[in-house]
């Protein structure tokens, strides 16, 4: 949700409660605001993925500073959205 989906996707649907809907659906007692704080936190660990890929990109081409940008843009958007940047 926060490196890989387009930000117009997410803009369109809250799919944590989507998730979150699931899992009351199935059974399963789940606080949401519990459930947005965990994710704050998962997506902010995340980071740390998005920023090693894309060190190990060839910034030298077209197609690998392009998926550099977008997955590092898409992950601080998402960031700053959720304001995990507080947790820090």
């Amino acid at each position: 949700l926060t490196q890989s989906v387009p930000r117009s996707v997410l803009a369109r649907e809250d799919l944590l409660a989507v998730y979150h809907a699931e899992l009351a659906r199935q059974g399963v007692e789940y606080d949401i605001t519990i459930c947005r704080d965990r994710f704050r936190v998962s997506a902010l660990y995340l980071l740390t993925y998005a920023v090693t890929i894309a060190g190990t990109l060839d910034l030298q081409n077209e197609r690998g500073t392009r998926l550099a940008r977008t997955l590092l843009g898409n992950s601080l958007a998402a960031l700053d959205e959720i304001d995990a940047f507080e947790l820090l």
